[in-house]
Formats: structure tokens, C-alpha cells, sequence
């Protein structure tokens, strides 16, 4: 039987109950942003993640992610026990906290990163 991940929920996001229309993710060097965007009652919106001293991330698209809790469906959560995390080198020349986080946005897929911290920014 395979292990239940467990979750810490950091922030819910602002999304509607129908999803997002569309997600983006680029690089800045150490740090990544992610752009989402999604419609609601008074019309289109967006809003940015930035994450800091980001070492690796993931995609996965939402048709193909599985063994997601839908509590945490458009959500930040930190990966708690992370595998991954725990595989990945420790850092030596570059010493900070880590953590596993996630977000899964509803219609576009699964974020994951290491990265020491997020903050969300509203572009609207």
C-alpha cells in the first residue's frame, strides 16, 4: 500500500469555484514566478506567486496528476516528510531552509518546487 503524503496548508489562493482559466511559470534566476489568471463576477484577473531561492521544480499537467488530496485544490501547502526533498542534495556553499511546496491550480495542473519561501502578489 502506497504512503498518504501529508499536507501543511500555508495560504488558500483566490480562485473561483470553477478553476483557473490559465497558469504560467518562469525563472528569475534563484527565484520563479508564477502568473494565474481566472474569471469571476466582475470580470478577469490575475495574480502572481513569487518563490525564492528556488533549487528544482516540477509540472504536471492535471489530466495525468493523481493521489491529490482536494483539500488541497488551489491552495499552497508544504509536502510534509517530503521524498523529494530528502533526495536532494544539501546545500554547502548555499545554506537555507528548504520546503517541498505545492500548488495545485484547478483546470491548469501541479506546481512543485524547493524553494526557501513564497509570497503572493496581486497584478491586479
Amino acid at each position: 500500500m502506497k504512503p498518504t503524503i501529508a499536507f501543511r496548508q500555508l495560504k488558500q489562493l483566490h480562485t473561483p469555484g470553477h478553476g483557473c482559466d490559465h497558469g504560467s511559470f518562469c525563472t528569475t534566476g534563484v527565484d520563479a514566478i508564477l502568473k494565474y489568471s481566472y474569471s469571476d463576477e466582475e470580470g478577469s484577473r490575475e495574480n502572481l506567486i513569487r518563490f525564492t531561492r528556488v533549487v528544482a521544480y516540477r509540472f504536471t499537467n492535471e489530466a495525468h496528476t493523481k493521489d491529490f488530496p482536494s483539500d488541497a485544490y488551489d491552495c499552497i501547502v508544504e509536502v510534509v516528510g517530503s521524498d523529494w526533498l530528502k533526495n536532494l542534495k544539501e546545500p554547502t556553499l548555499w545554506p537555507f531552509v528548504r520546503r517541498h511546496i505545492v500548488i495545485y491550480l484547478s483546470n491548469v495542473g501541479c506546481f512543485e518546487l524547493i524553494a526557501e519561501d513564497f509570497e503572493e502578489c496581486s497584478d491586479n
